[in-house]
C-alpha cells in the first residue's frame, strides 16, 4: 500500500492522519524474524461513538499455514496425509503439528 492509497481510504473513510502514519508504517510480514512473523491491521469504526481507532497484528496459525500452502507438491501431499484421517479437521490439527 503507497501514500496514495492510504490518502484515497482516508478520504471516504475519514480516518485520521495519525492513523494514515501507522499504516504507512506498517512492517511488511516477509521482513519481520520468524519469532514476530505478523501482518497488520488498522482496526477503525468511524461510525461508533466515539469512532474505534487501531492497530491489530495478526499472528496465524500453523495449521492455517498447514491448509494455505497452494503449489501442486504442497497439495498434493497434504491430500495424501489428510486421506488417512477420518476427520479432515482432526487430521489438519495432527498433521499441522508435524511439519
Amino acid at each position: 500500500m503507497d501514500v496514495k492509497d492510504v490518502a484515497n481510504i482516508a478520504k471516504d473513510s475519514q480516518l485520521p492522519e495519525t492513523s494514515q502514519r501507522a499504516v504507512m508504517d506498517f512492517p511488511l510480514p516477509e521482513y519481520l524474524p520468524a519469532h514476530d512473523k505478523h501482518s497488520s491491521v488498522c482496526y477503525y469504526v468511524p461510525s461508533a461513538h466515539p469512532p474505534l481507532c487501531g492497530n491489530v497484528k495478526n499472528y496465524v496459525s500453523p495449521e492455517m499455514v498447514y491448509v494455505s500452502s497452494s503449489d501442486g507438491e504442497i497439495y498434493d501431499k497434504r491430500m495424501k496425509q489428510l486421506a488417512k484421517h477420518s476427520n479432515p479437521i482432526e487430521g489438519i490439527l495432527h498433521e499441522s503439528k508435524q511439519t
